[in-house]
């Protein structure tokens, strides 16, 4: 993930609204999958599936990884956008 790319999720992150209408998933996921058809490198949906399976016990399964984080956002008692919020800062933070 290159540095310009950390930069553009981490505004998206903090400040949802200026690139999507509502919070709603279904939004959320195709924002980032542009982002990702836009620069194969980011596997951000690879590495949050990775982080989830391996740090978190929440199984990579064929529905995918909008429901990965879904079933951790249920765990945690947390929004979908929250847990989301919560897994990318981290990811970033670790790069």
């Amino acid at each position: 993930m290159t540095q310009g790319q950390r930069e553009i999720l981490r505004h998206f992150m903090l400040r949802p609204m200026m690139y999507v209408e509502d919070l709603e998933q279904k939004q959320i996921v195709a924002f980032i999958h542009g982002l990702e058809i836009g620069d194969s490198s980011l596997k951000l949906t690879n590495k949050l599936s990775f982080e989830l399976d391996n740090n978190y016990k929440i199984k990579i399964t064929g529905d995918g990884w909008p429901y990965q984080i879904e079933r951790f956002s249920k765990k945690e008692n947390m929004s979908w956008f929250d847990a989301l919020k919560f897994l990318t800062l981290k990811l970033l933070d670790a790069d």
